[in-house]
């Protein structure tokens, strides 16, 4: 099993690392990684973060999907209508739960019969 880019979301979201962040996402998607990507959303709130990540997985020419997860219906709806408008037509699977509550994330996030796609997991507190 691949080694999962666990701390690149985090840095990602510091603006003074956000050169770096980019630069190691561009070296492993380039060179270890050619299929499409997913990005997990964890409390993705209006998704303007991960619409950014999108952008660039994009740019580098990966096959993106996005599901984004917050507690808002609102915030999910947001977070697609702004991952489209940063990337054009994407597979959008939209998740509305509780993190602290949700007990079936797991299976959800990672369906037996979906391998195909490499997952990157953002986190927003």
């Amino acid at each position: 099993m691949a080694r999962p880019a666990r701390s690149l979301f985090a840095l990602a979201y510091g603006r003074r690392l956000q050169g770096d962040v980019r630069s190691r996402l561009c070296r492993r998607f380039r060179a270890g990684h050619g299929g499409a990507v997913r990005v997990i959303g964890l409390g993705c709130g209006g998704g303007q973060k991960d619409a950014r990540l999108l952008g660039l997985l994009a740019g580098l020419g990966k096959e993106t999907a996005y599901s984004p997860c917050d507690v808002s219906v609102p915030l999910v709806l947001t977070a697609r209508q702004t991952a489209r408008e940063a990337v054009g037509k994407i597979a959008c699977d939209p998740l509305v739960c509780d993190l602290a509550t949700a007990g079936d994330l797991d299976a959800i996030l990672n369906p037996a019969d979906d391998d195909r796609a490499a997952r990157l997991i953002t986190f927003s507190a």
